[in-house]
């Protein structure tokens, strides 16, 4: 018996509120750090190890200058050889070429894909060459605001958590419009079973009224397969994030 007392509902104090950026073993040891200490310097350390493999992979070589210059600004911050101003600067560089880095990724696959695209062979060919162009352009700007976060994070140990999930968003991006996206067996996989559908619902078969339920199909085909491109990349990199910050985790 507690003698009739009342306990208090107990309240999460807002540092240890998650929001789901990333797990929740790197957002409670991220959102604990103090700006400089030994753990801080560790998780910028991190965050640059993994953030060229995003940036690099999605981008064209003639537009990583950028990139590379603020990845090795940080390097040399890590070691104590830079300023924060030296960060700032390199940052706002890195942000003021996003539009650039995003037109010449799109430029670059497009004329990858006009130099192997043969004739059209579905009725979605239209439709997912500009789902393959949106996804390079949206690939390449999680790539480019993953090295911004990732000097963010030096004033702000957080906003390195964003590093994760803008990577693995790029990456899937990458892999779900310049794979699944192209592919011409999964087009007539969405036309088929827009017609299926249509067909089981008593339905004319005409082009109108297939393609747009082929489109929505299409769509959601290629979304289940960005999800497991996602999934694969937070888990590689967690993995490796276990390793890397054992000691402070």
């Amino acid at each position: 018996m507690n003698g009739g007392m009342r306990r208090g509902l107990q309240l999460i104090a807002a540092e240890d509120t998650l929001n789901g950026e990333a797990s929740a073993f790197l957002e409670r040891f991220a959102r604990k750090l103090k700006v400089d200490s030994a753990q801080h310097i560790g998780w910028l350390a991190f965050l640059n190890t993994i953030t060229p493999s995003g940036y690099r992979g999605a981008l064209p070589p003639s537009v990583r200058g950028e990139l590379d210059a603020a990845h090795a600004v940080l390097h040399s911050y890590i070691r104590g050889r830079a300023t924060l101003h030296a960060l700032k600067k390199a940052r706002s560089d890195a942000f003021n070429g996003a539009n650039a880095a995003e037109q010449k990724a799109i430029t670059s696959v497009l004329a990858a894909q006009r130099h192997l695209e043969t004739n059209p062979n579905t009725l979605l060919d239209t439709h997912a060459l500009r789902v393959v162009e949106r996804y390079a352009g949206l690939a390449a700007h999680h790539a480019v605001a993953a090295i911004c976060h990732c000097l963010d994070a030096a004033e702000e140990p957080a906003k390195g958590l964003r590093v994760l999930a803008d990577i693995s968003a790029s990456r899937a991006y990458q892999a779900a419009g310049l794979g699944a996206a192209r592919h011409f067996a999964f087009r007539v996989s969405a036309l088929e079973q827009a017609e299926w559908e249509l067909t089981r619902k008593n339905k004319k078969t005409s082009k109108e009224e297939i393609l747009p339920l082929a489109g929505q199909i299409f769509h959601e085909y290629l979304g289940a397969r960005w999800k497991s491109h996602q999934q694969v990349e937070v888990f590689r990199i967690e993995e490796f994030a276990r390793w890397a910050l054992a000691s402070g985790l």
